[in-house]
């Protein structure tokens, strides 16, 4: 097996399920070569920033409202950390404070992926939005776009 620069390796370790048996881990290793002619394609529409904020999401019958926390945040959608477990295809309203811009964002999104963390025994649900207002949409845009602006002015910061 050729073993360069142009190799790949991947390992996944996923944490027992909750319910599951608690010795059961699937340990999965892939091996790949990439071709050096092929670049790298950018499959995201909307920069991303590591958000945390708080929020409210509500799952498909809007009757009830849970809390939860952002990890990222772009104009296209949201990861989430929850102590509900979600599918994904799921339909989710969310509602958050957006720093800085003082404004309530309200949005309608689906649940394109989920995953229980072992460690801290909550749940990452990655929400991509299926409706939201094109000023909340923006006003998303333009916060991440600062967040990232002053994170990259502070480590420029720190390396002088």
């Amino acid at each position: 097996m050729k073993r360069d620069s142009s190799a790949c390796y991947n390992c996944f370790l996923r944490y027992p399920h909750p319910g599951s048996e608690p010795d059961l881990e699937l340990v999965l290793l892939t091996y790949f070569e990439l071709d050096s002619t092929v670049e790298h394609e950018q499959r995201r529409q909307f920069e991303r920033a590591p958000v945390n904020v708080g929020l409210s999401y509500s799952v498909e019958d809007g009757a009830r409202w849970q809390r939860a926390s952002t990890i990222n945040l772009s104009g296209g959608g949201l990861r989430i950390w929850s102590v509900e477990e979600h599918a994904p295809g799921v339909q989710v309203a969310v509602r958050f404070r957006l720093p800085k811009f003082r404004r309530v964002v309200q949005a309608n999104g689906r649940i394109v992926k989920s995953f229980f963390d072992g460690v801290s025994h909550d749940y990452s649900h990655g929400l991509a939005f299926t409706q939201i207002a094109e000023a909340d949409r923006e006003a998303i845009v333009e916060f991440v776009k600062s967040t990232r602006r002053t994170a990259n002015e502070s480590d420029f910061q720190r390396a002088s």
